[in-house]
């Protein structure tokens, strides 16, 4: 059966999320961004998108800083960066297209960029606070009382936890029903820049019989913010 996606971004100073579902509705946002997208046309979000640039080989380009342009590069070693973030991610993955993004989620990765079924995005600079579980509670708030994702969002688990590169974190898992009824699950990672205390925040989202936990491992363990 064809997988739809559908996803709902939005945010209050900087939230989005997405959704990917297997003949699902994606999240629906009320404020800054409210993307909705069908598995015909891959994840979109809202009104304000932004084109990122395209994957080079192999090179070493990441934020520019001067036009807040944020690069998608995969490098040698077979990781990829995104801006500041370094993540191993399998070969066939893609770069999400600006339908896909927002002015909040600037760039991010596709397990199959036709019909997408599992998107990670990156939010450089997430929110105005410094604080990692404060930039989590934000979005949480908009996800559970805002109706961003779906209907029963619920997250299992959040937690400060240590993430490389990071000189604080915290991580949440979350859950949610798609439309068609099937669970849609994912995970939030937000890291605390070292010298701007400036929070990035990464997003993975989808169907639970796609999004495996041997998935969600390798992507965990291989996340890192990079600064330099």
């Amino acid at each position: 059966m064809k997988n739809n996606l559908t996803i709902r971004v939005g945010a209050l100073s900087c939230a989005a999320a997405l959704l990917l579902t297997g003949c699902a509705t994606a999240p629906q946002n009320k404020t800054e961004e409210s993307p909705q997208v069908t598995t015909e046309s891959a994840p979109a979000t809202n009104q304000t998108q932004e084109q990122t640039s395209a994957p080079a080989e192999n090179t070493e380009q990441t934020d520019t800083g001067e036009t807040g342009e944020t690069m998608v590069t995969r490098e040698a070693d077979g990781t990829v960066k995104l801006g500041d973030i370094s993540v191993s991610a399998p070969e066939t993955w893609e770069e999400t297209p600006a339908e896909g993004l927002s002015e909040t989620w600037k760039v991010g990765l596709d397990d199959d960029p036709s019909n997408p079924k599992v998107r990670l995005r990156v939010a450089p600079v997430f929110g105005d606070t410094p604080h990692p579980d404060m930039a989590e509670a934000e979005l949480f708030g908009l996800a559970q009382a805002g109706g961003l994702y779906g209907e029963g969002f619920k997250a299992n688990n959040r937690r400060d936890e240590d993430l490389k590169g990071a000189k604080k974190g915290y991580v949440t898992d979350f859950e949610y029903d798609a439309n068609d009824g099937s669970k849609m699950v994912g995970r939030w990672w937000f890291f605390q820049h070292p010298v701007t205390n400036n929070v990035t925040a990464v997003e993975i989202v989808g169907n639970e019989d796609t999004l495996t936990d041997e998935l969600l491992q390798q992507i965990d363990q291989s996340l890192e913010l990079k600064t330099q």
